[in-house]
This record gives C-alpha cells, structure tokens and sequence, in this order.
C-alpha cells in the first residue's frame, strides 16, 4: 500500500517523517496535542489538496516536497467510514474525531488507520501510529521537489 506525505524538505527523512512529531506538538483532526501521529493521503492529489487546504490558513511554505510512504501490505489496517462518524465530523477540532484518533494511538491496536478526508470525503487519509511497533517496517521515498500549479495559487489568493 502507498501513501503520500508533503512536508518541507527539511522534513523529508525517513526518522522525521515516520517520526509524527509535527501532529504531536499541535494536535490535529485525528490526535490530541502530545500524541505522535503521522498523517498521509492514499494518492498523491489528496495530499496536495489537504496541503492546499492548510495554506489558505497560513502561508504556503517554500521548499516543499512529497515522500512516498511503502506500508506493507502485512499490516493490519482498521478502518473508520463516514457512517461510524457524527455527523459534525469535518468541522475543525471536533472532539469526537480527536477521540477516535487519540484512543486508536494508545491503544496501539494496528500501525495505520484509515479515515475518511474532510476535504474530500470520497477519498481517505492513511495515519500512521509511530507507537506501534509495525510502523518500523514502513518504507520512505526520496523527497520529489513540489511545485505548485500557479493557477492554484492564484485561486488561494483570490479567497
């Protein structure tokens, strides 16, 4: 199975990106502040739509680049749909959502857990527990330089 990750090129090693660090400091939709998480996309323009998504909150950062997670296809993946979700689910900090995630990771039950994407619930995000012992055997890509389409740059301007 493969995922993707966009991270800055700094970012890009195979300890720092397995390493959910960045989601530890902050939190996010699926892990409470001080829970290692990492979150990837199951295709490559998800990723660039769920980085997209961040940048019309902030700045888009220069030196970007796009890491190809090998999950091997061993691993157990537990799933959550969009029906086992309230029906808030895409909203910012929903606490049900942070809930799910936080328990999945102390639990420790499978490396990866595959959720529905808020930006577009027809796809899914894979996260990855780095707790979990599985993690380990996950492969990390050479970082590939990302370069942003102009006219999608232009359009977060726009809004």
């Amino acid at each position: 199975m493969i995922a993707w990750r966009i991270t800055k090129r700094r970012y890009s090693s195979r300890e720092v990106v397995l390493s959910g660090s960045g989601a530890e400091e902050i939190g996010g939709r699926w892990n409470e502040a001080g829970l290692t998480l990492v979150y990837a996309s199951e295709n490559a323009s998800l990723a660039l739509l769920e980085t997209l998504v961040q940048a019309s909150q902030q700045r888009l950062p220069k030196s970007l680049v796009i890491v190809q997670i090998t999950i091997p296809e061993a691993l157990t993946v537990k799933a959550i749909s969009i029906g086992d979700l309230p029906a808030s689910w895409k909203a910012i900090g929903n606490a049900r959502c942070v809930e799910i995630g936080s328990k999945w990771i102390r639990s420790r039950e499978t490396p990866v857990l595959r959720v529905p994407s808020a930006v577009n619930p027809l796809e899914t995000n894979l996260l990855l527990n780095p707790g979990h012992p599985a993690t380990a055997k996950c492969r990390v890509g050479k970082p590939i330089s990302l370069e942003f389409d102009a006219r999608l740059l232009s359009f977060l301007r726009a809004i």
